[in-house]
């Protein structure tokens, strides 16, 4: 596993992300999802997990938290941009991540595109800890910084939002947002709660909801231990591709961050390989 890290800001929203898929984003030094820096395991971040539904058999896009041995890697560092690409079972997966200057958010554009003579039916799950919280008072006393984290699922725009419930009076109250937006069959399902999502027993690297057929809880409110995780199935034809975009983002007030998710943007064309070629570090397929 790489710990070779990229970082990608517009000088407020900042995200750290590793060859291996791992990290963490930050807003104004306040950090918005967990980091634990242990160089052993690397296995904090933003994820997004693939199951087959027919088959149940899934992965994740980066080698953590899933890692498949059988699997080809490769990520592309460049100056705005990153990518993270995986093949696997017939699938290739690439996702571009960029933090436009404009606005707060991280938009993780999804490829999927299928190299098999089959048509696919593949769940796309994304997955990350909430903290909104000083990375040290965090670290200091992560279950009691849990507990003052609320979560709450807007129907209308079909959008997870997360908050920091002030413990004093004119302390700031920073809104986290997560959305996604793209091809996709069904409901959109959602989770914020860890417990729920990983299960007793299981791990991120084979969490509940990914070893057990079912659709996500849909738990929000005073959650002990929060996470934002969407999912959406997507449907393959023959030689088909599909794709979707991922976005994390955040704002002072819940009506700025919900407009955040409802202005979901297409990655910026300017943000392409071709001219990302001469200013890039890449790291080829690994098996």
């Amino acid at each position: 596993m790489s710990t070779d890290f990229h970082t990608l800001s517009n000088g407020r929203y900042v995200t750290f992300l590793s060859a291996a898929g791992t990290g963490y984003s930050t807003w104004n030094g306040l950090a918005l999802t967990r980091w634990n820096a242990d160089p052993v395991e690397d296995n904090d971040g933003f994820f997004l997990y693939l199951r087959d539904s027919d088959s149940g058999e899934f992965w994740s896009l980066g080698q953590q938290p899933v890692f498949m041995p059988m699997a080809r890697y490769a990520c592309r560092f460049g100056q705005g941009i990153a990518e993270l690409r995986c093949e696997y079972g017939g699938v290739e997966a690439e996702m571009t991540v960029i933090v436009p200057d404009d606005a707060d958010v991280e938009w993780r554009r999804v490829i999927l595109r299928n190299a098999s003579d089959r048509p696919r039916r593949i769940e796309l799950t994304s997955y990350a800890e909430v903290v909104l919280n000083v990375r040290a008072a965090d670290a200091a006393h992560p279950a009691f910084s849990k507990l003052f984290v609320q979560t709450e699922f807007d129907p209308g725009s079909e959008v997870l939002l997360a908050r920091r419930r002030p413990r004093a009076m004119g302390e700031p109250v920073c809104w986290l947002v997560h959305a996604l937006s793209g091809d996709g069959t069904g409901r959109l399902e959602h989770e914020t709660d860890r417990v729920r999502f990983i299960g007793r027993g299981y791990s991120l690297a084979a969490p509940k909801v990914l070893v057990e057929t079912g659709p996500l809880s849909g738990t929000v409110g005073n959650v002990l231990d929060p996470i934002v995780s969407l999912r959406r199935t997507v449907e393959l034809s023959a030689g088909g591709s599909v794709q979707v975009t991922f976005l994390l983002g955040t704002a002072l007030e819940r009506e700025a961050a919900l407009a955040l998710a409802t202005a979901v943007h297409p990655i910026h064309p300017s943000l392409s390989k071709e001219e990302n070629s001469g200013k890039s570090r890449a790291v080829g397929f690994q098996r």
